[in-house]
């Protein structure tokens, strides 16, 4: 059935940090996030979010809006910026969830009702104590949580983390894209083998997928990556370049994307990252993805949580997914607009 879009909302926000937040790529003082609503003839809306990286995201959004209005919320957006693409597929999948009256991961197949959980620890790295850090981790192990990833390569300070977290918990890292050469690279990541890390995440940016695969081919720690793939075709290539896949379907083509990535994984890990409601059910759709990651809202470094109206529970490490119609992102909308830094409006009454 045809349901047009009648009405698409864009708006950027904007949610401080409690402080600074320092990684090799910059140092981040806010979050600042794109976020896109979209309303159908009959009535359902639908909605997204993003990071907006620095991006021109927003403008992006505005350009592809008056292409949505008039048109059957079930269409896909050929040749668009792929970070704007990815949020309309969102939205629109978000919508054919609230048709069919099921939650997205019962939609895509119901594969799990929970899912575990990658917790990430260790913010504000450079403002805290190591021991501070290490009881950090042991709190999360403590909680339930049995996946741990710190933003950290240096091996001693990674060796005195890995020392802290209990037996039976895996622990993993992010170099953030921080070497600058396969060499650099492997010389790195052979001075953390011996600590049992589950892997290492983003040792190069990701349009450069021959340094990821060679890496992977030369230390032993299995190499992570995806996240931040430009589109389709660059996530299926760091599908086959990783040892592990990553997927984001904010930035890497939207929830079709993602599900052909994890399904041509070819039975390597596969987990998904940040916005935990939204792929949280994207993981417990499907049987590809393993896991789902979350920095936990009380860090104070991942502020989404005020957006929202309600997260989606956790216990014992693993996300419980919620059987409300949709994609498990429920918007407060009058707290969005306290977080608003524009708004922009396009709906056919004022395209006609």
């Amino acid at each position: 059935m045809s349901d047009a879009v009648v009405a698409v909302e864009v708006k950027l926000v904007a949610v401080p940090l409690e402080r600074p937040i320092t990684l090799s790529r910059g140092t981040i003082t806010e979050r600042e996030y794109a976020l896109l609503r979209v309303r159908t003839e009959s009535g359902l809306e639908g909605a997204a979010i993003g990071y907006t990286r620095g991006l021109p995201l927003r403008q992006r959004l505005n350009e592809l809006a008056p292409r949505l209005l008039g048109g059957d919320s079930a269409a896909r957006l050929e040749g668009a910026d792929v970070r704007a693409a990815s949020l309309v597929d969102i939205a629109l999948w978000d919508v054919a969830a609230r048709r069919a009256e099921l939650p997205l991961w019962r939609l895509l197949g119901g594969a799990k009702p929970r899912v575990p959980i990658l917790a990430v620890g260790g913010y504000f790295l450079e403002q805290r104590t190591v021991e501070d850090v290490e009881d950090e981790l042991r709190g999360l192990a403590e909680q339930g949580y049995r996946h741990l990833k710190v933003h950290a390569h240096e091996p001693e300070l990674v060796s005195r983390l890995r020392a802290a977290v209990p037996d039976g918990v895996d622990f993993s890292v992010d170099a953030d894209m921080c070497w600058r050469d396969l060499d650099e690279a492997s010389e790195a990541c052979r001075r953390l083998e011996g600590l049992g890390l589950a892997f290492i995440e983003d040792p190069f940016p990701p349009d450069l997928p021959h340094l990821t695969r060679a890496l992977a081919e030369a230390v032993e720690t299995p190499i992570a990556a995806g996240e931040d793939a430009a589109g389709r075709a660059a996530l299926l290539e760091l599908a086959a370049a990783a040892d592990v896949l990553r997927v984001d379907a904010t930035a890497s083509g939207g929830i079709d994307a993602a599900v052909a990535a994890a399904e041509a994984a070819d039975g390597k890990p596969v987990m998904t990252h940040a916005f935990v409601e939204l792929h949280g059910q994207l993981a417990g759709g499907l049987d590809a993805i393993s896991l789902t990651e979350t920095i936990p809202y009380d860090s104070g470094a991942n502020p989404v949580d005020v957006l929202l109206a309600e997260t989606q529970g956790v216990e014992d490490g693993q996300l419980v997914l919620s059987e409300l119609p949709g994609h498990g992102l429920a918007f407060d909308w009058d707290a969005v607009a306290r977080f608003s830094r524009t708004t922009d409006i396009h709906d056919i009454e004022r395209r006609n």
